[in-house]
């Protein structure tokens, strides 16, 4: 999007301020219509993001359900209103399935699912949670809090081990780390 647009900041896009000023459009919002990208209030930012990426469809996101790295249901809210929301499929099937950005323009986080519906439709194997920050630089922790780090996480659920707890939020910053899926 930046290359796109000529900028340097993730910010100045057309496609990231789209989605900063229909701060409702976001499928990670707390109301109950956020999240249709399918809408006419969401328009412009469709359209930003049209501009950007040939042949994506925006569709129904129709519930899809995940489990986390330790086989458990995924407890990520914003999974759970998926069936209310909008998911952006790219002609190689990958999706994004949510995201959502801070009006601050900070920064953006997006839950790509790399082969769509297929299975397994795990976290930490095909749906992979990523941060980027405003100068369009891709983390793969939750944020880039310490705390949610894979590998300084205390709490179980930003981890990314094969030791039956890691729910595998940060498994996307360990494949980054380590250009490899080594769990």
């Amino acid at each position: 999007m930046m290359a796109h647009d000529g900028v340097t900041e993730l910010k100045d896009t057309t496609a990231f301020s789209g989605m900063l000023n229909e701060n409702r459009c976001q499928n990670g919002g707390s109301n109950g219509t956020s999240g249709n990208l399918l809408t006419d209030e969401c328009r412009s930012m469709k359209e930003g993001l049209e501009s950007v990426f040939s042949g994506i469809q925006f569709v129904p996101c129709n519930g899809k359900s995940s489990k986390t790295l330790n086989g458990g249901d995924a407890p990520i809210p914003a999974l759970k209103k998926l069936s209310t929301t909008t998911c952006i499929q790219f002609p190689d099937g990958s999706e994004i399935i949510h995201f959502s950005a801070k009006k601050t323009g900070e920064n953006v986080g997006i839950i790509v699912d790399i082969n769509g519906a297929k299975n397994p439709n795990t976290v930490g194997r095909d749906i992979f949670w990523l941060h980027v920050n405003n100068n369009g630089h891709i983390t793969g922790s939750y944020s880039e809090e310490e705390s949610k780090n894979w590998r300084t996480a205390t709490d179980s659920r930003y981890k990314c081990e094969m030791d039956g707890t890691s729910y595998g939020y940060g498994c996307a910053g360990r494949v980054l780390e380590e250009d490899a899926m080594n769990y």
